[in-house]
């Protein structure tokens, strides 16, 4: 008697047992493999190797005439398959049955396609140290990251950068400075930033009061007998010092005890400020132009081809010319008070001393019958 029995394994796997031979109808498909080797185990301990060259479609002449092997052995009953993922591996098991419940299987294994790596975010850390500094001066930059492949730098610092890495910046003059840090790699981009700040260059304003008046930071003019007092402001300053008067290393103060110049002459007052290795400095000038200077003829007019002596009085000047058309004391410079003898005298003749600082004097010496205004 004949028995026909169908079954359809998974994925469209179809076995027919008749008449004890064993025949595989449609194929089998194991996706989009390359190349693989099939090896079937039979329960009976006997395995088979089947070479199959792609797996688009199961090699079912090769296992047909093994599994026909089986037959003639006495094969009987149905088979069924399935597949499973074990081990990283398509597992294909098909299971054949007796009529009398005796099983034998067959297992295919191939291997999975190549699992792709995974993607991963790239990672970045941008530190800067120190991150406040003096002014004028530069701050380390270090960074480091993970699944990158290239790094650009902006803002503060440019340029392409490796994906790890150290360096000093150039001198930092501005307030605050941002340090930009964008690197990319498979999974995307990652932007990190580092802020360093600069300590103000200290600056000072030195300013001048003549006898109360406002403080003004223009040089000033004096006459004897004037006070002069200085006053110095600063920013971003530790201390001030100077050797013109008295700051106790003070950045701010006022000072009531200048010593003021000599009567015509200048001084000049500075005041220099610091904050670690930076300094600032500012200076004015204070002229004292004293008194004006005095000229007496000790004779103001006379005869014709006479002479006089003139005295001078320098009124606390350090320094004075005599000028006159009479060359016998024209382009005399006078350092202290004293008196000069004229040239003979035919007309009248002007005589002026000359101080600096818009301070002169001038007399007339006359002929007589020649007289001339002062």
């Amino acid at each position: 008697m004949t028995t026909n029995n169908l079954y359809t394994a998974f994925r469209g796997l179809t076995l027919t047992c008749l008449l004890g031979v064993v025949m595989i109808l449609p194929t089998v498909s194991h996706g989009s493999h390359n190349e693989a080797n099939a090896i079937i185990t039979l329960s009976n301990g006997r395995t088979y190797s089947v070479h199959a060259p792609g797996w688009t479609r199961f090699p079912r002449a090769a296992v047909l005439e093994q599994l026909r092997g089986e037959a003639a052995a006495g094969l009987r009953g149905s088979v069924a398959g399935r597949y499973d993922v074990i081990g990283g591996a398509y597992n294909f098991t098909v299971q054949f049955l007796y009529g009398c419940g005796n099983r034998h299987s067959f297992t295919d294994i191939s291997p999975l396609p190549p699992t792709p790596a995974p993607t991963r975010p790239p990672t970045l850390t941008l530190t800067a140290n120190p991150t406040n500094v003096e002014y004028n001066t530069a701050t380390t930059l270090t960074w480091s990251s993970a699944n990158t492949t290239s790094c650009t730098a902006s803002d503060a610092w440019s340029g392409a950068k490796s994906v790890s890495g150290s360096q000093s910046s150039a001198a930092l003059t501005a307030a605050s400075n941002t340090f930009t840090l964008v690197c990319n790699g498979p999974g995307g981009s990652v932007t990190k930033s580092a802020v360093v700040t600069t300590t103000p260059a200290p600056t000072v304003t030195l300013t001048a009061s003549v006898n109360g008046d406002a403080y003004t930071g223009v040089n000033r003019t004096i006459d004897a007998g004037d006070t002069v007092r200085v006053k110095w402001d600063s920013d971003n300053a530790d201390t001030c010092t100077s050797s013109d008067f008295a700051t106790s290393n003070a950045a701010d103060g006022a000072d009531v005890d200048v010593v003021e110049p000599t009567l015509g002459t200048s001084k000049g007052y500075s005041v220099t400020c610091t904050r670690g290795s930076r300094t600032a400095f500012d200076t004015l000038t204070v002229t004292n132009r004293g008194q004006a200077p005095t000229l007496t003829p000790s004779n103001s007019v006379v005869k014709a081809g006479g002479r006089t002596v003139i005295g001078y009085d320098l009124k606390g000047n350090a320094s004075c010319v005599l000028r006159s058309t009479d060359s016998t004391v024209n382009g005399i410079v006078v350092t202290q008070n004293g008196t000069r003898q004229t040239g003979v005298l035919t007309s009248a003749t002007r005589y002026t001393i000359d101080c600096g600082l818009g301070k002169s004097a001038s007399v007339v010496v006359n002929i007589t019958g020649k007289i001339q205004e002062q």
